[in-house]
């Protein structure tokens, strides 16, 4: 038998070592390959879908599930690889898909384009008094300490509230100092939309001293009745003068005052409108009968929103003017 030298030995064992190295590698890409079929991820190791699992994720989107949990579900590094999906399946779609996908995971839709019931406009009425909106957060509120009212509101829109403690916080107005003793309930949405249309009706940034005239259609001025309730719940008082019930709002801007003494006389037929600057404040009022009688008829005919001032103005105007109703 023929003696191998060491050299042949060497070149043997090289060449072995190598065809096993090769074939470790060809085992391994091997397996990488039917590890990529199995779990569907190209060889770059990044998520690649079934058409079907594609759909799946395009209709959970449409459903209106988060981008995070579905990039989390699918294991995608980034949210726009998930609605990267979404456009490849419905380019022409895509914003109003992405609009209602927000609107479904707010829960709540309210857009107020145009006032079309009494709750568009005594939601107006007390934006203008109570409400702020905010267009670098794109977001509008209100703040009342009567819970009901805000309650409602809440229940309306479908938009939980938040309650904040008394902190006996102090502000001054008209001239005084006003301590802050009752819980304050929020309702805040998050719509810049809705932020947009609020405009029309004078509902802007820092609107306090500027407020103008709600500017509205024909059609919506037959709701003005809740609109100016709506005021009334919001900066109005209830009060009895010389046994004589009346309606006072206070404002510091002059020209709403002078839109609610015209929308009272001329759209909802009061007489004699009382108008009148009190330190930094615009005084709207009326004390006259007739008119109490027409403000309950015409905006205080139901139970809505507040309880409180509904309940004041009809049992007041009922103990002193029994007479008016011929009530012994």
């Amino acid at each position: 038998m023929a003696k191998r030298n060491g050299l042949g030995m060497v070149k043997s064992l090289k060449i072995g070592q190598s065809a096993a190295k090769s074939l470790i590698i060809l085992k391994f890409y091997t397996f990488t390959l039917k590890i990529t079929h199995l779990y569907e991820v190209n060889a770059m190791g990044y998520k690649k879908l079934s058409k079907e699992q594609e759909l799946n994720l395009v209709q959970e989107y449409i459903d209106g599930a988060n981008v995070e949990l579905l990039k989390e579900k699918y294991g995608f590094a980034t949210r726009k690889s998930v609605t990267d999906k979404v456009k490849k399946y419905y380019p022409d779609k895509w914003e109003e898909i992405k609009q209602q996908n927000k609107e479904k995971q707010k829960g709540y839709s309210y857009k107020l384009k145009e006032i079309k019931n009494n709750f568009d406009a005594y939601f107006i009425g007390l934006m203008l008094t109570d409400g702020y909106v905010n267009e670098e957060r794109g977001s509008v509120g209100i703040d009342l300490t009567d819970e009901d009212c805000i309650s409602f509101l809440s229940k309306s829109i479908g938009k939980e509230y938040n309650t904040y403690p008394c902190t006996n916080r102090k502000h001054e107005y008209n001239g005084h100092t006003i301590i802050d003793k009752k819980d304050r309930h929020r309702l805040l949405l998050y719509d810049r939309e809705l932020l947009e249309n609020l405009k029309r009706f004078s509902v802007v940034p820092q609107k306090t001293d500027i407020i103008q005239a709600p500017q509205l259609t024909k059609e919506e001025e037959k709701y003005l009745p809740y609109l100016i309730r709506g005021i009334i719940d919001g900066d109005g008082n209830i009060d009895l003068v010389n046994n004589h019930v009346g309606v006072r709002i206070t404002t510091q801007s002059e020209n709403f005052a002078n839109w609610i003494k015209e929308t009272l006389e001329n759209k909802m037929f009061l007489q004699d409108i009382s108008i009148y600057k009190k330190n930094t404040m615009f005084v709207v009022e009326t004390y006259l009968t007739s008119n109490i009688f027409k403000i309950i008829a015409l905006c205080y005919d139901q139970p809505f929103g507040m309880k409180r001032k509904y309940k004041k103005i009809r049992e007041m105007f009922r103990d002193y003017n029994r007479n008016f109703f011929n009530i012994d």
